[in-house]
Order: structure tokens, then sequence, then C-alpha cells
């Protein structure tokens, strides 16, 4: 199978398939009355009333709102694994879901940015869960579908301080070979 290699194209269809799955457990723990109101409908009711998130076009305008926010969260992911490789991806991915939540579920829906607020505790650890779901998801996809040479960490001082001396010293002599070029 050909993979990724462009990091935006790989983090909006992570971003996807990780709300897929994120969908999944959502529509499992509304069926369980574990949830009231999902993320398509809190996503909605950034632009419309809360009444009108239940209206089918509230519904379509809730899952465009949601994924579209996936997918910025995906490629977000892409550029944090890229940057300090693919070891410990799941970890990488928790904490991006435990992050949005914290943003969408606290912050926003605080600040009245939604019609929506969390009454019930239950409500806020389902939201916690599917977006955990999302993170974890969203992680493992990236590094199945991308390209091995985009988890090469650029930063291998900060990722590997080990290796932080030999990279000072290349970068060191890289730039000298390069004053000496332009001064010829």
């Amino acid at each position: 199978m050909t993979k990724i290699q462009d990091r935006i194209t790989l983090g909006i269809i992570a971003g996807i398939i990780g709300n897929i799955f994120k969908q999944i457990v959502s529509q499992i723990l509304e069926a369980l009355n574990y949830q009231k109101v999902d993320a398509p409908k809190k996503a909605a009711a950034l632009y419309v009333t809360r009444k009108k998130t239940k209206k089918p076009l509230g519904l379509l305008l809730g899952l465009i709102a949601d994924f579209s926010i996936a997918c910025k969260l995906g490629i977000i992911l892409v550029y944090v694994i890229s940057a300090t490789g693919k070891d410990n991806h799941l970890i990488k991915g928790l904490s991006l879901g435990s992050f949005a939540w914290t943003i969408m579920y606290g912050l926003l829906s605080r600040m009245g940015g939604t019609g929506f607020w969390v009454l019930r505790p239950r409500d806020g650890i389902s939201g916690y869960i599917t977006h955990i779901v999302f993170g974890l998801a969203t992680a493992e996809a990236i590094v199945r579908l991308g390209d091995e040479s985009l988890f090469t960490p650029r930063y291998q001082a900060l990722s590997n301080p080990k290796n932080a001396k030999e990279i000072n010293q290349e970068t060191y002599v890289n730039q000298q070979n390069y004053e000496e070029e332009l001064t010829y």
C-alpha cells in the first residue's frame, strides 16, 4: 500500500477516521443514555440556535462543523508527531483529544460559544471519552497511513538529547561551509 507523504492530506484523512470512531462511540453512549448532546449538535450550536440543531439541516451543519474541526486537529497532530517522532503516538493522541475536550466542552461552552453546556457529570465524562477515542484513533491512523519519512524528528536535539552535541557540531560545520561559499 502506498503511504501518504503529505502532512496536510494525512492530517485531514486521519482526522476524518478519528472522527468516525468518535461518532460511533458517541452514538453508543447516546443509546445507553449516557449523553444527551453529541459533538455535531454542539458544533451546530456555534451557528444556529439549540432548537435548530435537531432539524435535518442543523444536523448536517453540525456534522460539517464537527468534521472540519476534526480535520484541523488531525493536521495539528500530524505536525506534533512529525516533529517529535512516532514513538508514544497514542499518548500524543490521547493528549490532543483531552485538550480538544477541555477547550470545546469546557472553555467554549462556559463562554457561551455554544448553546449547550454540561449539566450532568456523565455528559461531561461521555464527551471526554469520545474525544479520547478521537485522539487515539487519529494518532493510530497517522502512524499507519503516513510515510516513514514524515516521522523522522526534525528537532533531534529536543527529542534525543544524547545526539544534541553531534547535531550542533554538524549544524556549525554546515553554517561555516555556507558562509565560506558566500565570501567567494
